[in-house]
């Protein structure tokens, strides 16, 4: 059994890896959607 602290890591880091590849890979669009 994984721990919940060890999914929540994971989800963490997944979630923050794909923010930086669409802040990478899209600044406009992420910017557009910060200004809303």
């Amino acid at each position: 059994m994984i721990k919940m602290k060890e999914m929540i890591k994971i989800v963490g880091w997944s979630v923050t890896g794909l923010l930086i590849t669409l802040f990478i890979s899209s600044p406009n669009v992420f910017h557009y959607w910060i200004s809303m």
